[in-house]
């Protein structure tokens, strides 16, 4: 849509949900993956996923601890949604983003696959593209110890690309 494309100037992404890591196990999605058409609504906890695996920073993590709107259970019909959805997204090559691209990768993520994470940016297809590896960091980017030097790449980022 041309007239959405002339108001957006730019996609950042960090830390996107292309493919599940490893430390999410095998058996939810298995779970998911034969039972998400037949019963969609059933429920399951997320116990793979401690809060340390989303970020380092030990205040953050209590206030996601705290926060009662985060969820502590999924349903396998999401699951499968969110599956499927990753599969596409993996198998679109080039994917082709009319904007310039800044896209966060955080090495130790334990929620998204750093390798499919880091293929899915390499088959972004946008001259105007800038990948970033935030060493040392979990998922949650924009949570971590060290996110103001994040917030301060976004920013100058933006600010390059103002008209």
């Amino acid at each position: 849509n041309m007239a959405l494309q002339q108001k957006i100037k730019g996609c950042i992404i960090t830390s996107p949900f292309v493919d599940y890591a490893d430390a999410l196990g095998t058996f939810k999605v298995l779970v998911s993956r034969v039972l998400g058409r037949i019963m969609p609504r059933l429920s399951l906890p997320v116990e793979e996923l401690p809060v340390e695996n989303l970020t380092n920073d030990v205040q953050k993590q209590k206030e996601h601890d705290d926060d009662p709107a985060n969820l502590h259970s999924f349903t396998i019909g999401w699951a499968l949604e969110c599956l499927n959805t990753q599969l596409r997204v993996r198998e679109t090559i080039p994917i082709v983003i009319p904007v310039p691209v800044l896209y966060v990768i955080a090495e130790l993520d334990k929620v998204a696959d750093v390798e499919a994470v880091t293929k899915v940016g390499q088959n972004i297809e946008q001259k105007d593209k800038t990948v970033i590896l935030r060493k040392g960091e979990q998922h949650e980017v924009l949570n971590e110890v060290k996110r103001q030097e994040t917030y301060k790449i976004i920013g100058e980022w933006i600010a390059n690309r103002l008209d």
